[in-house]
């Protein structure tokens, strides 16, 4: 897959966790923000130097650009994570990426943030793994608390087809948690 189709992959997930609802996001809100990912990222997916790395702030505003009511909806959604008081992740990292041990730790975080957070750091070892696999580098990744992971079917679903990912890559997932109500019988914890 190219790096721009999985990045519209992600966002679309993300908007899919955050707009969705009950029903989903529906195909012209999927077609919008697929239009915008493009748009976003396409100064990076042209090769250009000294390009910033956007934000989910730059999707937010490429959004209110489009005509259809659906990219309004979507905006509006979004604001609270952009422009509103949840809006942790609408700035550049302050984790150094690039050391041999990178640790992420979610605790304390609210509720409304924690689906979030967790699709974000999926997506940030999803590329970190890429990357190393790569350079022939081995990864080992550690995720404490996993049964929080399997709490939303839409969180869930995704780590599911990172950690065949992370597996595939030759990376060496671990999933660790003290919560014995995790049964392994259930789907998610076999496909793990």
């Amino acid at each position: 897959e190219s790096p721009l189709s999985m990045k519209a992959d992600f966002l679309l997930s993300l908007c899919e966790l955050v707009v969705g609802g009950r029903d989903g996001l529906q195909p012209i809100e999927k077609t919008v923000i697929d239009r915008c990912v493009r748009l976003v990222y396409r100064e990076q997916a042209l090769g250009l130097e000294n390009t910033k790395t956007p934000l989910l702030q730059d999707l937010y505003e490429e959004l209110l650009r489009q005509p259809e009511p659906e990219a309004r909806r979507v905006a509006t959604a979004l604001e609270l994570y952009c422009t509103g008081s949840l809006n942790l992740f609408n700035h550049p990292t302050n984790i150094k990426t690039d050391n041999r041990v990178v640790c992420i730790v979610l605790k304390n975080m609210g509720e409304n943030l924690r689906k979030i957070a967790m699709h974000i750091t999926n997506e940030f070892v999803s590329q970190a793994v890429d990357t190393n696999f790569r350079e022939g580098v081995a990864t080992w990744c550690y995720f404490d608390e996993f049964h929080v992971l399997l709490r939303d079917p839409l969180t869930a679903s995704y780590f599911v087809a990172v950690w065949k990912m992370l597996r595939k890559k030759g990376c060496v997932p671990s999933a660790l948690t003290q919560n014995v109500k995790v049964r392994p019988d259930r789907a998610l914890c076999k496909a793990v």
